[in-house]
């Protein structure tokens, strides 16, 4: 079975939301649908001059002063600032670090960092800048998706979270201390966010646990959890699938990709198999999109200068 990559931008929940699983979402073509998740992904990336979308923390990135009052991240959208260095000898010391209040994020979604009343040093790489950003869009609704049902052995528990817009770590740490501060609820709980794989991880200090997706559906494809079974038999589990956190139009844009090439493979035979001693692998030609889908996810193009 073909696992999705961390920086995919739909997932099997997802295609499976909008496809009848009887039909034309056979058992015997999710590895196929794995694939073209895969490569539809990676085009898009490709396409949009990215080398991701989402969620990430950099803490070290060098730009040349020029006596310039912006610099322009390398990665974006911006969330937050960690640090801002301007130090022409390149050696960052304490006596470099820049106040918070010296400087803003002026464009979020463009990268931009203005310095307020000055100008960083004519120098090279002397600005050192870390920072958090990419997309991590998740949206917690009452009644909807704010509740988990979890079970350490007895009854099934009903855990709620607080309705509200989340980043991927903020919605981690939501998560770990409504399931520890829960009264019915016996373990420590720890939720974390990896960066390297892009999956939510929840564990317990509990003797047992069974994750009731079946019945926090909703919750849990948020998470990138198989719904369509409870996780049981451990008390750790990685999700399934890499977290989204992308804008709607950029994963609606994914699944529009993904349907049309799908219907390419299965009805023209486009897709071609490369076989080895030990692995299978496909690869899909992409030169003849429609234009309707080229227009979906050509917002997020970074036009370079």
């Amino acid at each position: 079975m073909s696992v999705l990559i961390p920086e995919a931008l739909t997932d099997l929940n997802r295609l499976k939301s909008l496809l009848s699983p009887q039909a034309t979402f056979p058992a015997l073509d999710a590895n196929m649908f794995s694939q073209l998740i895969n490569s539809s992904s990676q085009f898009i990336m490709t396409f949009c001059n990215r080398n991701s979308f989402k969620y990430r923390t950099v803490s070290d990135e060098r730009h040349d002063g020029k006596r310039s009052s912006h610099i322009l991240t390398d990665s974006f959208p911006l969330i937050s600032i960690t640090s801002l260095h301007d130090d022409p000898s390149r050696d960052f010391t304490g006596g470099t670090l820049l106040e918070s209040d010296t400087y803003e994020i002026q464009d979020s979604s463009s990268g931009i960092v203005r310095l307020l009343d000055s100008r960083f040093y004519d120098g090279k790489s002397n600005v050192k800048i870390a920072y958090v950003s990419g997309y991590s869009e998740f949206e917690i609704i009452t009644s909807h998706n704010n509740s988990i049902v979890v079970n350490e052995g007895g009854s099934d528990i009903s855990v709620s979270i607080s309705a509200g817009n989340y980043t991927s770590s903020s919605l981690a740490t939501e998560l770990q201390s409504q399931l520890t501060s829960n009264n019915s609820t016996t373990g420590t709980y720890t939720v974390t966010y990896s960066e390297t794989m892009r999956r939510f991880i929840i564990a317990t200090t509990a003797s047992e646990l069974t994750i009731k997706w079946t019945t926090s559906s909703n919750l849990g494809q948020l998470l990138g959890f198989d719904t369509t079974s409870d996780s049981s038999g451990a008390v750790s589990y990685v999700a399934n699938y890499s977290e989204l956190g992308v804008p709607e139009d950029l994963i609606e844009a994914t699944n529009s990709l993904v349907r049309w090439r799908y219907e390419e493979v299965r009805e023209r035979r486009i897709g071609r198999t490369s076989l080895s001693t030990d692995t299978q692998s496909t690869s899909f030609d992409f030169s003849n999109i429609p234009n309707y889908i080229i227009q979906m996810f050509a917002p997020y193009q970074i036009r370079k200068i």
